[in-house]
């Protein structure tokens, strides 16, 4: 099950496949996007459908989707490190920052450490 069941019909004559509702379809990626985005899992988005008695994905379907929405934003955050990353090279060549050819650029952190707490 999805939000928007579709179906497929397979014709064994003329060996076409005709789908209903693929428009719609979109909505059961959108539905994990935005679940993945705000930090809920399927569990809890099953919650969330079942109490406004909505169809929720299937395990599979589920994964799936969120496989998609997980290739989606690898790319787009490849492209957006990459733009940040050339924007930060002509910087550093625009302010003389070059040392043996290569443009550098300084990065300043707190020098924070990462605390682990046992209860």
């Amino acid at each position: 099950m999805a939000l928007f069941p579709f179906y497929n019909y397979h014709c064994d004559n003329c060996e076409k496949t005709l789908s209903s509702h693929p428009k719609e379809a979109k909505i059961n990626f959108d539905f994990v996007w935005g679940s993945t985005a705000i930090g809920i899992g399927k569990g809890q988005a099953e919650e969330l459908l079942s109490a406004i008695d909505m169809p929720t994905p299937s395990p599979k379907f589920y994964r799936k989707l969120e496989n998609d929405v997980g290739r989606v934003w690898e790319m787009q955050f490849q492209s957006k490190m990459k733009k940040a990353a050339d924007e930060e090279k002509k910087l550093a060549i625009e302010a003389g920052d070059i040392e043996e050819g290569i443009p550098f650029i300084i990065v300043i952190v707190d020098g924070g450490w990462a605390k682990h707490y046992r209860t």
